[in-house]
């Protein structure tokens, strides 16, 4: 902590199978009060692959907060198969307060491909943070996996401080990341952030997968911590990335937010599939847990998108 640019860099092409895990980056030795390093907490870049950023052992998890960045960055092309598992990012060590990374909590950019937030059952809780909880942007950005996290929630589930923008944010031309999947292990909880849950943007941000999540709802699907905005906004021309899904366990439950549940806005938003999920109801489907406005709103020219249907892609 306290240090000028990152807290830990990890750096350059066969800069591998590195362990961080048990840290406080960005705090002071109690956990609760920030003592910023400059830049990111975790920087990951130039080529190094195959680290690991936490683990699955609860007793030994980073607490990564209050950097004046990004809480974990990871960039650059032939930057891949790292792993960021089991981490508070942007909460004190108790989890209890907001201690912000003043960036996203995690950011996967510039051609970094095929890494990993979360692993089955095993998440970060990545909340607090200043912009998105986990933004991940740029061509060539691909293949990476978000996957088990609270985003905006606390780590008890009984709270949502939120992340005051954004709780996942694709944009800029990154393709094919998954976010969430069909089985409950896999389940991102996105919820209580200060703007929307998911944002999907710009021309040639394509074929991302958002599955199986709770976006809006609570932890135990019965009760709303919604977004403030919309639950899933897609605007500036994205295309072809698909919301839910015909396979079982794919559809999201898109819930309890203050605005829309899905938003499609924008020419060039086109053939975008909208399948298989709950919105406006509870995680059973068997009562309402409504939306402030639409469950469903497309406006100002997107073209070619799908409600509904049986077909998947």
């Amino acid at each position: 902590s306290g240090n000028t640019l990152q807290g830990i860099a990890i750096s350059d092409t066969n800069t591998s199978g590195n362990v961080i895990d048990g840290n406080y980056i960005g705090l002071d030795p109690t956990g609760a009060a920030a003592i910023a390093n400059g830049w990111s907490g975790v920087d990951i870049f130039g080529g190094a692959s195959g680290n690991f950023i936490g683990t699955t052992n609860v007793g030994v998890r980073n607490v990564i907060s209050g950097n004046g960045n990004n809480g974990v960055s990871i960039s650059g092309t032939g930057t891949s198969g790292n792993v960021v598992v089991g981490n508070y990012i942007g909460m004190n060590a108790s989890g209890t307060v907001i201690v912000s990374n003043k960036w996203a909590g995690v950011s996967i950019l510039g051609g970094a491909q095929s890494n990993q937030v979360g692993v089955p059952g095993h998440g970060n809780v990545i909340s607090g943070n200043g912009n998105q909880g986990v933004a991940i942007s740029g061509s060539g950005t691909k293949g990476n996996a978000v996957v088990a996290n609270y985003l905006g929630v606390r780590p008890d589930g009984l709270a949502a401080p939120g992340n005051y923008w954004s709780g996942v944010a694709i944009f800029g031309g990154a393709q094919s990341n998954r976010f969430g999947g069909t089985t409950a292990t896999e389940r991102n909880i996105i919820s209580g952030n200060r703007n929307r849950g998911i944002i999907i943007a710009d021309v040639g941000t394509r074929g991302n997968v958002v599955s199986g999540n709770f976006i809006g709802p609570a932890p135990g699907g019965t009760s709303a911590f919604g977004n403030l905005w919309s639950g899933v906004n897609l605007f500036g021309g994205p295309d072809s990335n698909t919301i839910g899904g015909t396979a079982p366990g794919a559809g999201n439950v898109i819930s309890g937010n203050l605005l829309q549940g899905v938003l499609l806005q924008d020419a060039g938003t086109r053939s975008n599939w909208i399948q298989g999920n709950l919105i406006g109801l509870n995680a059973a489907g068997n009562a309402a847990m409504a939306n402030g406005y639409s469950g469903v709103e497309i406006y100002n020219g997107p073209v070619g998108n799908l409600v509904g249907g049986v077909g998947g892609r």
